[in-house]
């Protein structure tokens, strides 16, 4: 009847567990990189700061566009006024209401300033583009951190799954044991040390379930979603990019993302050189002005006036001394320039080295990963024997013992070593700058 019972259990814990695997979200890789793209706060911020740079970038924010301005006014005012004329006559009036207003437009454009409107207009383009690739940058970012976390709740999930394989060689451990002692072939110790050891590894599991929830809490809050979201990951890690170093290296130069900023900043800081050069020449502008003015002054001698003017206007604006403050500013702009290009030179040292230890890494990640994968074959067929030895009496639960602790050390090394080698993939893929092809 017992054993009715918990088969009977077992099967409603089974059906129960199945309802919530069901009802759980099936997470795939590509699905947390467009959630993460999609919600992350550091990608939308990095998003608007582009569009920003994108919508600076247009001749008018750079002086190149005539300028249109319209004024109007007007005045009213209740006077009272008193003249004698030495012709006799005189002017004697309270509470007359005197009223004046003028409107007008003005049309300005800089036709030249020592070139300045154009390099202006040269660095909203670099900045245009600085902005992009700081997106991008943000994004691969991203994806490279939403790609370590999703494969680190794969790891603890199979860690978890290599606890519970080796509980179910512990319950047979413990079953055998207690039949060898019933039967009286078999010593109370063995049977007692199974239980404890069983017990351990049952610890290890509620242990281990906690950190494979702890992972997923890590990257729901990559996805910028609630943290208490649940999921189902991929069951494998995949190894798929196999670069020689010497195409990294070439391909590195041309793509790796923070390089082309640092080429771009060169390029912006010997834009600010130049515009200071323009500061050297003369501003040449025209215009065009229209101006109307009507005043009503009832107790005077005109009692209405009115004007109304067009004409151009011509402007040259040439500066002679200005206390040596473009001399200043052309000097501060030429160590700007040195600094970009010592950044550059520095981005690139950082990069490739970078590139030679990440490469060194992926290399020996790999190695040591098809070692771990020979060796999980033969601690598997190792504890096999064992288990099967144990039954039929011909070898001690210490021999067991050893064969299962080698068994799992080396179950969980590959589940280790595969995770290391994603890792050091990964971030080859990103000095490379391909982590994010979609991007443009």
């Amino acid at each position: 009847m017992n054993n009715v019972l918990k088969n009977y259990f077992l099967f409603v814990v089974f059906c129960v567990y199945a309802f919530f695997a069901r009802s759980q979200e099936t997470l795939t890789l590509d699905q947390a990189i467009a959630i993460a793209l999609k919600n992350n706060y550091s990608v939308q911020i990095a998003a608007n700061n582009a569009a920003i740079a994108s919508n600076n970038r247009y001749p008018g924010n750079a002086g190149m566009l005539p300028q249109l301005t319209l004024n109007a006014g007007g005045a009213l005012a209740t006077n009272t006024t008193k003249q004698h004329y030495a012709s006799g006559n005189e002017i004697d009036k309270s509470n007359v209401n005197t009223d004046a207003f003028n409107y007008g437009a003005a049309l300005n454009w800089t036709l030249f300033d020592g070139f300045r409107m154009f390099v202006e207009y040269d660095k909203l383009k670099v900045l245009d583009d600085i902005g992009d690739l700081n997106f991008k940058q943000a994004i691969e970012t991203t994806v490279a951190s939403v790609i370590n976390a999703y494969y680190d709740v794969v790891m603890e999930k199979q860690l978890l799954k290599n606890i519970k394989d080796a509980i179910e060689i512990y319950n047979e451990k413990v079953r055998l044991a207690d039949t060898k002692y019933t039967l009286g072939s078999g010593s109370k110790l063995d049977l007692l040390q199974s239980k404890v050891d069983l017990n351990v590894q049952k610890s290890n599991l509620m242990k281990q379930s906690t950190l494979l929830d702890n992972s997923k809490v890590t990257l729901n809050q990559l996805l910028s979603r609630p943290r208490e979201t649940d999921f189902i990951v991929a069951d494998t890690i995949s190894i798929t990019y196999k670069p020689s170093f010497d195409e990294l290296k070439t391909s590195t130069f041309q793509q790796n993302i923070s390089m082309k900023i640092s080429d771009k900043n060169i390029s912006l800081a010997r834009l600010s050189l130049k515009e200071i050069e323009a500061q050297r020449y003369p501003i040449i502008g025209v215009g065009l002005n229209y101006a109307y003015t009507q005043t009503d002054n009832p107790a005077g001698f005109i009692t209405t006036s009115k004007n109304t003017g067009l004409g151009p206007s011509f402007s040259i604006v040439y500066p002679i001394f200005n206390g040596f403050q473009v001399n200043h500013n052309y000097k501060n702009a030429k160590w700007n320039l040195d600094n970009a290009n010592f950044n550059s030179n520095n981005t690139k040292l950082v990069v490739e080295s970078s590139l030679l230890k990440t490469f060194r890494t992926f290399q020996t990640n790999m190695e040591a990963l098809k070692l771990e994968e020979e060796n999980y074959t033969l601690a598997k067929e190792n504890v096999d024997i064992a288990l099967e030895r144990y039954r039929l009496g011909s070898s001690s639960a210490l021999e067991l013992k050893i064969a299962q602790q080698s068994y799992e050390d080396a179950d969980n090394r590959v589940v280790l070593a595969r995770y290391a080698t994603k890792i050091s993939e990964t971030e080859l893929m990103r000095l490379n700058g391909i982590l994010v092809k979609a991007i443009k």
